[in-house]
């Protein structure tokens, strides 16, 4: 299963070489912003625990 994803990816790699630097680095870019946002996401929840914690008593 594993070769078989490898080899498509390949196959999209060589169909697709002639792609822009830019945009490749844009939608790595891109997803490195998601995962900030993501992680800030977890922090504001982290924070905000402990007070949803003590009004459910």
């Amino acid at each position: 299963m594993q070769t078989c994803l490898m080899g498509q990816i390949k196959k999209i790699e060589l169909e697709n070489r002639n792609t822009n630097i830019t945009q490749e680095l844009s939608r790595i870019f891109n997803a490195f912003s998601d995962f900030r946002l993501v992680a800030q996401i977890r922090e504001e929840i982290e924070k905000v625990k402990p007070s949803l914690a003590f009004t459910s008593l």
